[in-house]
């Protein structure tokens, strides 16, 4: 369940806090930007960079997902796929309020590694009873 039960991102300085998309390659070869969609490239561009971070240290690097004011589907029909992609590749995803939709929770809770939420302000009583506005829980870093 959420609280839990049951990392995208960072940019350069003065980018904003985007990074622009990996040049693409010529050879449209398997693992190639040109080969799959900026979702999968984010995805293997997240376990690049936790295999050497990995390889640094000596241990498995913990990968958290950060979510807050999805606001579905008021302002979208969905989550994107490239949220998915990187829902599937974190070991834990946090959602900081304002689903709106109780059917994102539930989404999220059937694929999440484990997830960990809380309601927003913008958030209905069912999600309010359900998450609540504190969550507590211990993550090995």
């Amino acid at each position: 369940g959420v609280g839990g039960g049951g990392g995208a991102g960072g940019g350069a300085p003065g980018a904003g806090g985007r990074r622009p998309p990996p040049p693409a390659t010529e050879s449209g070869s398997p693992g190639s930007p040109r080969s799959g969609t900026r979702a999968e490239i984010g995805a293997v561009l997240m376990a690049s960079s936790l295999r050497a971070r990995t390889h640094q240290t000596g241990r498995m690097a913990t990968r958290m997902l950060l979510l807050s004011d999805t606001h579905l589907p008021s302002r979208a029909k969905a989550l994107q796929e490239q949220v998915w992609v990187l829902v599937d590749a974190a070991d834990v995803v946090v959602h900081a309020g304002d689903w709106i939709d109780v059917a994102t929770l539930d989404a999220l809770e059937a694929r999440a590694a484990r997830l960990v939420g809380v309601a927003g302000n913008n958030d209905g009583p069912e999600l309010w009873e359900r998450l609540g506005a504190v969550s507590f829980t211990h993550l090995k870093l």
